[in-house]
């Protein structure tokens, strides 16, 4: 019986590093969040412990598993709370930024690959930077045109040569869905000016939702992360492409727990204690934001957030 969809091509990949074939299937799982058909291997490479869905869909033929109604093409305004005042509305509107932290420059030449509808480019315009945006999706990327944001509709492999170099290039969630790696980031390195940094965000392979619910695990959102970064492992694919660590950061985000709670007890059948931790993760009541960004905190202080935001430069010795 064919587990896939027709029309839809998988490939073998190997380690990203250059490392020898000498892997080990760690989780096998199906793709939750568009309830879409197959079942899907990480492995993780015994050389340099790098992580990655394998077989994959093909670059061609991946797109299935990105319809148009996708959440990330369709995400809402960085700061949805306007209005409302004290420590409350502090807190939400903290909540809502997201943790998108840039190195301390006042502006400058920003891009964003993976920019989806534009909210964050629109923020950062307002703001006084010079932006523009790269997204592969036609609808998202219209979205965000419309809103009067330069975007290119290309893949980072497809985008066309850049005539200015800028400041700061960012991407939030958006590496573990290439599928090359390298490539990426040996290209976004000849757009950044010598001074200037390269900052993104990826879900936490090491995270605490990752080690207690495995195959359950929010994060994992399989096919359409390629590869699964920890801390350790993005350094390495980081230094072999020319970059220089700044910076890693656990962001303050216990949503991947909380999903990943959400989602274990739906697969045992505890139907009210996961409407429970539902109401805890939408409730926009103040008991439940006050407790929601208090357990952000604990878990981007204790390093169990399943979110880690990274700056890199340009390293010295790279040209």
């Amino acid at each position: 019986m064919n587990l896939y969809p027709d029309g839809v091509v998988f490939e073998s990949c190997p380690c990203p590093n250059g490392c020898g074939e000498n892997d080990e299937v760690i989780i096998k799982s199906k793709d939750y969040i568009n309830n879409l058909p197959g079942v899907f291997i990480i492995v993780k490479c015994k050389c340099c412990g790098l992580e990655r869905t394998n077989p994959r869909p093909t670059a061609e033929t991946i797109g299935y598993y990105y319809p148009d109604s996708y959440a990330p093409y369709m995400s809402s305004p960085i700061v949805q709370s306007k209005e409302t005042k004290g420590l409350f509305g502090w807190i939400k509107r903290k909540l809502a930024i997201n943790d998108k932290v840039l190195p301390s420059i006042i502006d400058g030449r920003l891009l964003e690959f993976g920019c989806a509808n534009g909210n964050y480019l629109f923020e950062m315009k307002k703001k006084g930077w010079e932006v523009e945006g790269i997204e592969y999706s036609q609808s998202a990327a219209q979205t965000a045109i419309d809103r009067g944001i330069s975007v290119e509709v290309a893949s980072i492999e497809s985008a066309q040569p850049r005539d200015k170099k800028y400041d700061v290039v960012v991407a939030w969630m958006v590496m573990e869905h290439l599928h090359d790696p390298v490539y990426a980031l040996r290209k976004i390195r000849g757009w950044v000016v010598s001074d200037g940094y390269f900052v993104f965000s990826i879900p936490n392979s090491n995270s605490i939702a990752r080690k207690l619910f495995k195959d359950l695990s929010y994060d994992l959102h399989l096919p359409n992360h390629l590869y699964h970064y920890s801390d350790k492992t993005i350094v390495t694919l980081l230094e072999g492409c020319g970059w220089e660590l700044v910076s890693i950061r656990w962001q303050d985000n216990a949503f991947t727990f909380l999903r990943s709670l959400k989602r274990f007890l739906e697969a045992k059948g505890y139907s009210k204690a996961s409407a429970c931790v539902s109401k805890l993760i939408q409730d926009d009541g103040r008991f439940y934001v006050y407790l929601r960004f208090v357990l952000h905190k604990i878990f981007g202080a204790l390093k169990l957030s399943g979110r880690i935001e990274v700056t890199a430069k340009p390293g010295r010795n790279n040209g």
